[in-house]
């Protein structure tokens, strides 16, 4: 193992070290206690202590509201987040409208206002480029800078083509996390990790024994060390060099 790997497993297990002790840098009570989102106490400082690298990218599949989000960057100011959802689902309305039937772009607006609001209450409005499209439809257009680490709260039968979309997107190497083992999530996660060819190199869970209070993982959280294979980033990092070429010569 590398130094650059080293220093990000031991960066992982003292996440995880620290958000067992309620630490990191969100300071402000209703943040972790009464913040609306389904993600305990422990997964807001674990995704808070991740995040807290100078100059990353951090990408939020399925951000809904953005609970996950405000909490990764809150005191996280070099971090730049991309918040994705294609905001068509919200369990508080039992009902869609019928124009959701027939119009594929069809939004709950209210929960797109509500992700904008939390993240100015957060303070990190100007660090986050909202995306209202599905995950697995996600291309280098969409998130134009390497992911460092990756949360996925999607919906669990697209968990697997969600992150099979985003691996190309990676830098060299990353860290996915997901707070859905209960339902399986994790092995969703690793078959797209064997389809693609994705090392990992390392790997930490974290279980629950139930949804008891905020203190828990909850339904089981997993992080992993990942890096995609060379092949499956090689047309990403292509496309971006010519990107920059292009915007370089724009400005000349």
């Amino acid at each position: 193992m590398n130094n650059q790997l080293t220093e990000l497993k031991t960066h992982m297990e003292e996440a995880v070290y620290d958000a067992n002790l309620a630490s990191s840098k969100i300071k402000i009570e209703k943040l972790i206690k009464f913040f609306p989102g389904m993600l305990s106490y422990r997964v807001r400082h674990l995704l808070n202590n991740l995040c807290n690298r100078y100059d990353i990218t951090y990408v939020d599949l399925g951000c809904f509201r953005g609970a996950s989000m405000v909490c990764a960057l809150y005191n996280n100011d070099t971090v730049i987040g991309y918040a994705v959802d294609n905001f068509q689902f919200d369990p508080l309305e039992l009902k869609k409208p019928k124009e959701a039937a027939t119009d594929k772009n069809w939004k709950y607006q209210h929960v797109i206002n509500s992700l904008k609001e939390n993240l100015k209450m957060g303070g990190s409005i100007n660090q986050v480029t909202i995306i209202e499209k599905a995950a697995n439809t996600l291309t280098a257009e969409d998130i134009t800078l390497p992911i460092d680490v990756c949360y996925v709260d999607t919906e669990t039968v697209t968990f697997r083509q969600d992150i099979t979309a985003v691996l190309p997107l990676f830098n060299k190497y990353g860290i996915v996390v997901t707070a859905r083992v209960r339902d399986k999530a994790d092995e969703l996660i690793e078959a797209a990790f064997t389809s693609t060819r994705t090392k990992i190199h390392h790997e930490i869970t974290l279980k629950s024994n139930g949804l008891q209070d905020g203190k828990t993982w909850w339904s089981g959280v997993k992080i992993w060390l990942i890096e995609p294979s060379a092949e499956l980033r090689r047309k990403v990092l292509v496309a971006r060099a010519n990107q920059m070429t292009r915007e370089m010569q724009d400005d000349t």
